[in-house]
C-alpha cells in the first residue's frame, strides 16, 4: 500500500518542482526566439544536475520533451538551490520516474503541461512481480490517460505565473481497493531575481483511502508562503484547513475544523531561527472506547540556534547512509539550543460526552543540544540531565479530578499538592542540574532525591 501513497504523492510535488524550474528560468523574456534560447540553456543546467532529457521535439511554436530523475541526491541538492522543497529521500522513491513536457509559445505568454509517463523505477519493480501485474496494468492506464497533469501559464514579460492540477477521481482494484479523489487545486506565484518570492496554493478537497486501513480527507486547504530576506530560511508560511479527517483503522481517528498553522524563520550567519503557530477550533481523537473532544487549542512555540549549513548538507546526503543523516540531524541543532512555549492551551474538553474546562502549559527549555532532543525516546533520564526547565502546568479543577481516579496519579497527587488558584490546580515543575522540583518539593524516589 505504501507504494500507492508514493505515487499520488509524490509525482506532484515533482511535477511542481519541474514547473517552478522551468518558469522562474524564462520570465522576463518577451521575444519567442530568446525564450527558446534561454529553455536551451535552462534544460542544460536541468541534464547538468541529476536529470536526463530526451526525446526533445522542436517547432515554431511549440516543443516536447522528456525529464527522467537519475541521480536523487543530486536532483535534490539542486532544487534546494531553487528554493524547492523535496529531500532526498523523497527524491530517491521518485528515481527514474519519467515526466513529459509540452511547451506552447504564446503571444503574451507560454504555457506548459507536464504530466508523468514512466513510474518509478522501485516500484515499478515491485509491481511486476506476480502479484502485483494488475495493479501495474492500471497504473499504466492512469499514465495513458495523464490522470496526473499539471498545466501551468506564465506572462514572459511579466514575473508571475498560475497553474492547476487536473481534478482526479480514480481507484485502484487490487487486494484492496485504493480511491483518490482530489478536486480544486490551482497555485498562482511571483517571481524576483529568478527565485519564488510568494507562493499561493489552494485546494478544495483530497480524498485517499486504501479499504480497511486509511481514510483521509482534506477539505478547504490554503497555503501562503512568502520569501522575507535574502536567505531561503528567511520567510513566512500559514496554512488554513476548513476540516481535516483521518481514520487509520484499528488505532484511532482523528478530526478538526478551523486548522491554523503559521511558520516564521528568520536567518542570521549561520543559524536560524523559528517560530510557529497552530490552532484547533475543534478536534477529536476516537478510540474504539473511548472519545476525546477539544475546542480552541493553541500552540505558541519558539526554537532557536538552528544550524542553516547543517540543513543545506542533510538535504544533499544520501539518504540510505544512516550514521552521515543521524550526524547531520544532530548537527542541525548543535549548541545550545533554547525552546520557548509561552502558550500551550485547550480551552474546552470533552470526556465521555461531558464537556469540562481543560489546560494550559508554559515552558522554557535549555538543551546543550539537538542530541538530548533525540535521546528523549531512548534514554529520558539522560536527556533530562542535560537540560535546565521552568514549566507551568494548570488544569482546571474538573480535570485534575477525572486525572486521579487512577491509582498511580492519585499517589503523585498525594504526595506533590497543586496549588489552587479559584478553580485551577498549579504545578510549577524546575528541572536544573539534573534534579526535579515539583512545586518547590524534590522528586523523591524512597525517600532519596531522583537525580537524572
Amino acid at each position: 500500500m505504501h507504494q500507492r501513497k508514493v505515487l499520488f504523492g509524490l509525482f506532484g510535488v515533482l511535477a511542481l518542482a519541474a514547473v517552478y524550474i522551468l518558469v522562474t528560468q524564462l520570465l522576463h523574456y518577451s521575444k519567442i526566439s530568446t525564450l527558446k534560447q534561454k529553455l536551451y540553456a535552462q534544460l542544460t543546467e536541468v541534464r547538468e544536475n541529476g536529470f536526463t532529457l530526451s526525446n526533445r521535439e522542436k517547432g515554431k511554436e511549440k516543443e516536447h520533451f522528456l525529464i527522467r530523475l537519475d541521480d536523487p541526491a543530486k536532483a535534490s541538492a539542486y532544487l534546494a538551490e531553487k528554493g524547492i522543497r523535496i529531500t532526498a529521500e523523497e527524491a530517491a522513491e521518485l528515481k527514474g520516474v519519467t515526466l513529459a513536457v509540452d511547451l506552447t509559445y504564446l503571444r503574451e505568454s507560454i504555457a506548459l503541461d507536464l504530466y508523468p509517463v514512466t513510474l518509478p523505477a522501485a516500484l515499478h519493480a515491485v509491481l511486476a512481480q506476480e502479484n502485483g501485474k494488475e495493479l501495474l496494468a492500471q497504473f499504466k492506464g492512469m499514465l495513458k490517460e495523464k490522470t496526473l497533469l499539471v498545466h501551468v501559464e506564465a506572462d514572459h514579460s511579466g514575473s508571475t505565473f498560475t497553474g492547476t492540477l487536473k481534478d482526479i477521481n480514480a481507484t485502484l482494484e487490487g487486494e484492496k481497493e485504493a480511491t483518490l479523489l482530489l478536486q480544486g487545486f490551482d497555485f498562482s506565484g511571483t517571481v524576483k531575481q529568478k527565485q519564488i518570492v510568494e507562493l499561493v496554493q489552494r485546494l478544495q478537497t483530497i480524498h485517499f483511502s486504501i479499504e480497511g486501513e486509511i481514510n483521509r480527507s482534506i477539505y478547504g486547504l490554503e497555503h501562503h508562503y512568502a520569501l522575507t530576506g535574502p536567505s531561503v530560511y528567511d520567510y513566512q508560511e500559514t496554512y488554513r484547513i476548513k476540516k481535516i479527517q483521518m481514520d487509520d483503522t484499528p488505532e484511532a481517528a482523528f478530526q478538526a475544523e478551523g486548522l491554523f498553522m503559521l511558520a516564521i524563520s528568520r536567518a542570521k550567519d549561520r543559524s536560524a531561527e523559528e517560530n510557529f503557530r497552530v490552532e484547533v477550533e475543534d478536534g477529536a481523537l476516537l478510540f474504539e472506547r473511548e472519545h476525546v473532544g477539544m475546542k480552541n487549542f493553541f500552540l505558541d512555540m519558539h526554537i532557536s540556534n538552528i544550524d542553516t549549513h547543517a540543513l543545506e548538507s542533510l538535504q544533499k546526503a544520501v539518504p540510505y547512509n544512516k550514521e552521515v543523516m543521524d550526524a547531520l540531524e544532530r548537527n542541525i541543532l548543535s549548541g545550545p539550543i533554547h525552546i520557548a512555549i509561552p502558550t500551550l492551551s485547550v480551552e474546552k474538553l470533552v470526556l465521555d460526552g461531558k464537556e469540562i474546562e481543560g489546560f494550559s502549559l508554559q515552558a522554557d527549555m535549555a538543551l546543550d543540544s539537538a542530541s538530548d532532543i533525540a535521546r528523549f525516546g531512548i534514554d529520558p533520564a539522560q536527556a533530562l540531565s542535560k537540560m535546565d526547565a521552568d514549566i507551568e502546568l494548570t488544569l482546571s479543577k474538573e480535570l485534575l479530578e477525572l486525572i486521579i481516579k487512577d491509582p498511580e496519579a492519585m499517589l503523585l497527587y498525594m504526595t506533590y499538592r497543586p496549588k489552587s488558584v479559584s478553580d485551577t490546580r498549579i504545578y510549577t515543575i524546575e528541572i536544573k542540574d539534573g534534579l526535579m522540583k515539583i512545586n518547590g518539593k524534590a522528586l523523591k524516589v524512597h525517600g532519596e532525591p531522583v537525580r537524572f
